[in-house]
C-alpha cells in the first residue's frame, strides 16, 4: 500500500512538474487542489505530497493559509540569479574535473549524447522539445556535479536549474530574427559542451572551469537576444496611425 501511494504521488510530482516547466500552469496561477483530485481520480494526499516535493524545487509556493501556487518567474532577481548560476556552474565544473571516477564520466557521456541526440533532432524550436531540451541539459549538469563529490553545492545547483529551468527552455524554443537560430545555438552548445567533458576527462580543472565559464556566456548572450527582440522598432507610429 505504501508502495502504490508513493508511486501515485510521483506521478503526479512528474505530471505538474512538467506542466509547470512547459507553462501549462502559468506563473503565479493558483493550484486547486480538489480540482487536481478530481481530475486524476484520486484523494488529496497525493496531490499534497507532490505539491511539498515541488514547493522543495522552488516551483510551488504555499500562502499564509496553506493555499498553493505556482512560483512566479525570477525576473526581478534576474541578475542575481544568473550570477549564482555561473559561480555554481564553474565550481561544480571545476571539482567534476578534479574528483570524478571513471563510471562517473562514462554517466556524464551519456548524459551528453541524450542531450545531443533530443537537441539536433527534427522539431527542435517547439515548445514541447524545448522542454525536454532544457531539462536534459540540467540533467547532464547534476550528473557532472554529482562527480564532483560535494552534496551541498550539488543540492546548491541543482534547486537553481530547477527553478531557472522555464527560462532555460527559451533558447531552445525560438529563432530571434536577428541573432543566432535555434539551430546554430544547439550547435554551439554541443561543442562547447563536449570540450568541457574532455577537460573533466582530462582531470583539467582551469579548462574545465573555463568551459564552464563559455557556456554561462553563451547562455547571458541568448537570453539578451530574447529581451532585447523588437520586431516594432522601425515602425513609424505616424505611419501606424495615418
Amino acid at each position: 500500500m505504501v508502495g502504490v501511494k508513493r508511486k501515485q504521488t510521483d506521478g503526479i510530482y512528474d505530471r505538474l512538474r512538467s506542466d509547470i516547466l512547459t507553462m501549462s500552469l502559468r506563473p503565479g496561477e493558483d493550484i486547486d487542489e480538489q480540482a487536481l483530485a478530481e481530475r486524476y481520480g484520486i484523494s488529496r494526499t497525493p496531490i499534497r505530497e507532490a505539491l511539498i516535493k515541488l514547493s522543495a524545487d522552488g516551483l510551488v509556493a504555499f500562502g499564509e493559509k496553506r493555499g498553493a501556487r505556482i512560483t512566479v518567474l525570477i525576473i526581478p532577481d534576474l541578475p542575481r540569479f544568473m550570477e549564482a548560476l555561473d559561480f555554481n556552474r564553474r565550481a561544480v565544473c571545476r571539482l567534476a574535473a578534479l574528483r570524478r571516477h571513471d563510471n562517473e564520466l562514462q554517466d556524464i557521456k551519456t548524459a551528453f549524447e541524450l542531450f545531443t541526440e533530443t537537441a539536433t533532432s527534427k522539431g527542435v524550436g517547439t515548445d514541447n522539445l524545448s522542454s525536454q531540451v532544457a531539462d536534459l541539459e540540467m540533467k547532464l549538469y547534476v550528473q557532472i556535479s554529482e562527480s564532483g563529490h560535494n552534496k551541498y553545492l550539488t543540492d546548491a545547483f541543482s534547486k537553481l536549474l530547477t527553478v531557472g529551468l522555464r527560462m532555460m527552455r527559451l533558447p531552445f524554443a525560438y529563432s530571434p530574427r536577428e541573432g543566432q537560430t535555434v539551430q546554430a545555438y544547439v550547435e554551439r552548445l554541443i561543442d562547447q559542451h563536449a570540450r568541457l567533458i574532455q577537460a573533466i576527462e582530462a582531470s583539467d580543472p582551469d579548462r574545465a572551469e573555463e568551459c564552464a565559464a563559455d557556456l554561462h556566456q553563451s547562455l547571458v548572450e541568448r537570453l539578451r537576444e530574447y529581451n532585447e527582440e523588437n520586431l516594432l522598432g522601425g515602425v513609424s507610429m505616424r505611419q501606424v496611425t495615418d
